[in-house]
């Protein structure tokens, strides 16, 4: 990837940053540019940032026609799915099932400028691990099947359920008694309801970071660009009183080093304010390089394209979380 292409891929990335000139393309870069949109999930903050192009390139035209319809398409979706998550939240909590609504609908009003920078897909929910079971009787009189990938499922290994109904549009809701699937990683560390409501009492925002990062980097391994937006806005949205609490915080759930990583390649693709100097304290001697260590920028961004050096550099990281190295 040229250093052109992704400055052009950064900037409209970025939800603050300023929308595409018409004199910052080069023609010759529009395919690849669009195809590094679609595979990376902007579709929706490029929808934005494009707008002004049109009529520029044909190419760009038909892009923004397609992104148009897909808002629209994304914006029904999440109005039922919001709906879907008042009538399941009151059945839960009549049963008295704990809960929490984590990521999407919470990201997209709490922490990005513009409601439709964040579409979703699904509503996820975290319940506590001795009510995990008891989601059935919940669910299914509501219409919901639970999905299941095949007879060797693993939901229950993974603390996850898929509950569907319908197919245009698909309602999805998912069931989570840890955000942190993989059993191996769950040796090291947890997010739970417990660990989310213990960072919800500090504050919403610090509650915000902490899930991005335990889903971009504990729950996937970094396929994709969005993750680190979601790490990049929850960084902004987190106020000064909140930052004192990062490593205290990170330590105490034994994700520092997740913690470390998702802000050191948030740094490297955008450098927000203060964020340098926040790293450096909270990875101490080691350095944020060392701790994020092999990941690096271009191995997110790479990643949609089954790049060797990706793949590696993210396999290689999750094993070290899987051994606590």
């Amino acid at each position: 990837m040229t250093n052109f292409l992704r400055t052009l891929f950064l900037q409209i990335a970025d939800p603050l940053a300023t929308a595409i000139e018409p004199g910052q393309l080069e023609s010759q870069t529009v395919p690849e540019l669009l195809e590094l949109l679609d595979n990376h999930g902007m579709e929706a903050i490029a929808l934005r940032k494009l707008r002004g192009l049109k009529s520029l390139d044909p190419q760009i035209d038909t892009w923004l026609e397609k992104a148009e319809t897909s808002q629209f398409g994304a914006n029904i979706v999440s109005m039922k799915l919001i709906s879907e998550w008042d009538t399941v939240g009151e059945r839960l909590a009549e049963a008295n099932i704990a809960h929490e609504v984590v990521k999407g609908p919470l990201f997209a009003e709490d922490i990005y400028p513009n409601l439709s920078d964040r579409p979703f897909t699904d509503i996820d929910l975290i319940v506590g691990a001795d009510d995990f079971s008891r989601t059935r009787p919940i669910m299914e009189p509501l219409g919901f099947y639970l999905g299941l990938r095949s007879n060797t499922d693993k939901s229950d290994h993974y603390l996850e359920q898929k509950w569907q109904r319908g197919t245009s549009p698909m309602i999805l809701i998912e069931i989570h008694a840890d955000m942190i699937h993989y059993p191996g990683l769950r040796r090291q560390a947890s997010f739970g309801l417990h660990q989310i409501r213990e960072c919800d009492a500090i504050s919403r925002e610090l509650r915000h970071l902490f899930t991005a990062i335990v889903h971009g980097l504990s729950g996937h391994k970094l396929h994709n660009f969005h993750f680190l937006v979601d790490i990049l806005q929850a960084w902004r949205a987190l106020g000064v009183a909140d930052r004192a609490h990062l490593k205290p915080m990170a330590e105490k759930l034994n994700l520092l080093r997740e913690l470390v990583a998702g802000l050191w390649l948030v740094d490297q693709a955008f450098a927000p304010p203060e964020l340098n100097e926040t790293l450096a304290e909270i990875a101490g001697p080691k350095g944020a390089a060392k701790l994020a260590s092999p990941l690096t920028l271009d191995a997110v961004l790479d990643a949609p394209f089954n790049s060797k050096s990706s793949r590696v550099r993210r396999n290689a990281f999750r094993m070290r979380q899987n051994i606590g190295a």
